[in-house]
């Protein structure tokens, strides 16, 4: 039988010389890693370097209003300007029907769209088309239709709103009304004189179109009929 007598200071002089090797060995390792990083441009953190832009695409987000915006061709403006009111769409609004003009002569004093308030002096969005014309101007229904409201509120003044089935028409700031709630009307009949009543400024008709509790530019249906 043989017998193997192991020195145990060989084997401690053994584990030693091979944790030298291998320290020896990463630190070769760590040098020629240093070596080959050194000549490579830094990136701080948050950056692109200018090689990787190239392949980087840009992208616009874009909001539902603005995308609205963009398909009906209305100015939006600066990017710090308000939300479009969920009242108000911007897409054209258009109809089957031929349209009698509610004034004979008249020019817009306020589009649809963002303004800032002539009473208030707020930028804010007008949600209808505004058409001067001189006090006791005959007011004329767009389309036949049904008179749904023939009234006075603080805002709108003397007001009538016709029903025509698909959608409504409003007149505002009128200083009489020739129309009660529940009246047939034709298109061109006279409904209303033009006036300043309500929060107004001076002599105007304050047009709407409504649709489904959405506010319309009326100029899109009007055409260039006034300017």
């Amino acid at each position: 039988m043989l017998y193997i007598t192991i020195n145990s200071r060989s084997v401690k002089k053994a584990m030693i010389a091979v944790a030298v090797i291998a320290f020896a060995t990463m630190l070769l390792c760590m040098w020629a890693l240093a070596a080959q990083t050194s000549h490579e441009t830094p990136v701080s953190d948050g950056d692109i370097s200018a090689a990787d832009t190239e392949d980087v695409p840009t992208f616009k987000v874009i909001s539902p209003t603005e995308l609205s915006a963009a398909e009906s061709g209305v100015t939006r403006g600066e990017t710090d300007e308000p939300a479009v009111p969920a009242h108000v769409s911007l897409y054209p609004f258009t109809i089957s029907r031929s349209v009698s003009l509610p004034l004979e002569n008249a020019v817009i004093s306020s589009p649809f769209g963002f303004r800032d308030h002539p009473i208030n002096g707020k930028y804010s969005f007008h949600s209808g088309l505004d058409l001067a014309a001189p006090e006791g101007t005959d007011i004329r229904a767009m389309l036949d239709g049904v008179v749904v409201t023939a009234k006075y509120a603080s805002d709108y003044g003397n007001y009538a709103v016709i029903d025509h089935g698909e959608f409504q028409t409003l007149y505002a700031h009128c200083l009489t009304l020739n129309v009660s709630a529940g009246q047939q009307v034709s298109a061109g009949q006279k409904i209303a004189e033009v006036g300043s009543t309500g929060r107004a400024t001076g002599s105007h008709l304050h047009v709407e179109f409504r649709c489904n509790g959405q506010r319309y530019d009326p100029a899109v249906v009007l055409g260039d009929s006034y300017s």
